[in-house]
């Protein structure tokens, strides 16, 4: 019996498994959600395994706007194929998770700003695996800027000017500006206001402005300008210096920007900056009973040549070094210089200095930036006979200076040597 019975609890035994490996698969099956794809898989029954649901297509996202605190970001999903899914969005920035920010758009706040931004997209369709991806912002969050143009240094360097902080409209108002003068590179210290007096120990150094901009919520702003000291040397300086002992260099120097002055009469031309000062001034003396004309202007070295070669032809060369330059050392040629004339009879003498024009343009040519270039009584130091017809443009604030110091050469206000001759 007892061999009988052991026997009998093993056939049992190995019924009951069977029907237990029958049985799970079905339990199992009917706790997956409806429509799943569930298939039998137990010892010798060879079952195959679920197939994978097929994927959303689509781009990556990007994220639009300017990464600026106030600005607007938005990001793009694009076309996705099936075209009906549910899209979902999270904003993130600093990789922190922003609350609340589940819509495509997110307008950055300050506390954003040097932070990056970021979008978690997840995609969902019937059927379709749900698809999750990542738009990045391509650089931090950075706070508003200032609208605004670059500052400009106003006045020359010449010493006693004082010299002005352009800064022009700013936007939005009410921002504060710090101001930081420099010399020759170093900082000046408490020169922190909008004005700074060039003095005579700077002379010859440029001279450097910071300009900051700052207001809650935006970004500080920093712009700088920089002078330098006005060139009398240098061929295209309006301060340049041409005499006997003082060649243009290059000797056959020819500006670029020549004009005719706008207004007044006759063909002559003149560098525009020198021109558009010129027009002002004729519109200034001729509204006050002085008008003139033009009747020279710029002139080319090979003009210069052969009106020289006439004058020692004529009268010789002692003479015609009185009054005309030798070629290439004309301020004629820099086109900073022009000859007037009311064609009186005085043209080209010096009874001009006792016309109506002649004694306005030595009067208030130096609020336009003229100056009588060879006064009266100077030759031994300009090395020229009086041509009160004879303007030469150095800019309102070198004229003005002269005048208010009773300096009436160029050698004199720069300190250089008398050019009575070659």
């Amino acid at each position: 019996m007892t061999g009988g019975l052991g026997a009998w609890a093993r056939a049992a035994l190995a019924l009951t498994g069977a029907l237990a490996l029958a049985i799970a698969p079905a339990a199992a099956a009917s706790s997956l959600p409806a429509g799943a794809d569930v298939r039998a898989a137990h010892h010798g029954l060879g079952a195959e395994a679920s197939a994978p649901l097929p994927a959303i297509e689509r781009r990556t996202p990007q994220i639009g706007g300017k990464l600026e605190v106030g600005s607007p970001l938005v990001v793009w999903v694009g076309a996705t194929s099936p075209s009906a899914v549910d899209v979902r969005y999270q904003w993130y920035v600093g990789g922190d998770r922003v609350p609340g920010a589940t819509g495509k758009y997110l307008t950055p706040t300050a506390e954003h700003a040097g932070h990056r931004v970021s979008v978690r997209v997840q995609l969902a369709a019937d059927g379709h695996e749900t698809s999750v991806r990542w738009a990045n912002g391509e650089s931090v969050i950075t706070l508003p800027s200032f609208t605004r143009k670059a500052p400009s240094i106003g006045g020359t360097l010449i010493a006693g000017t004082e010299l002005r902080a352009w800064v022009g409209a700013v936007s939005p108002s009410g921002a504060r500006v710090s101001y930081q003068w420099y010399v020759g590179g170093s900082k000046v210290s408490g020169a922190t206001s909008k004005y700074y007096t060039y003095t005579a120990d700077d002379a010859g150094q440029r001279v450097s402005l910071r300009v900051q901009l700052s207001k809650a919520g935006y970004a500080t702003s920093v712009a700088w300008d920089t002078a330098w000291p006005c060139s009398i040397d240098d061929a295209s300086s309006c301060c340049v210096v041409v005499n006997k002992r003082r060649p243009l260099d290059p000797t056959r120097y020819a500006p670029a920007d020549l004009v005719h002055p706008a207004g007044v009469a006759g063909t002559a031309t003149m560098r525009r900056e020198a021109a558009d000062a010129m027009s002002r001034m004729h519109a200034a003396a001729k509204a006050a009973g002085a008008d003139f004309w033009l009747s020279s202007g710029y002139r080319s070295y090979a003009t210069q040549s052969s009106l020289y070669a006439g004058y020692v032809s004529r009268s010789g060369r002692a003479t015609a070094d009185t009054f005309s330059a030798r070629p290439g050392y004309s301020e004629h040629q820099t086109g900073w210089a022009a000859d007037v004339t009311d064609g009186s009879g005085c043209t080209l003498k010096g009874c001009f200095g006792d016309r109506a024009a002649g004694r306005w343009v030595a009067a208030h040519g130096a609020d336009y930036g003229f100056i009588v270039r060879y006064p009266e009584g100077e030759q031994s130091v300009t090395g020229y006979i009086y041509e009160p017809w004879h303007l030469r443009y150095v800019g309102v604030d070198i004229a003005v200076a002269m005048r208010s110091r009773g300096v009436t050469t160029l050698e004199d206000f720069f300190g250089l040597a008398p050019a009575p001759t070659y």
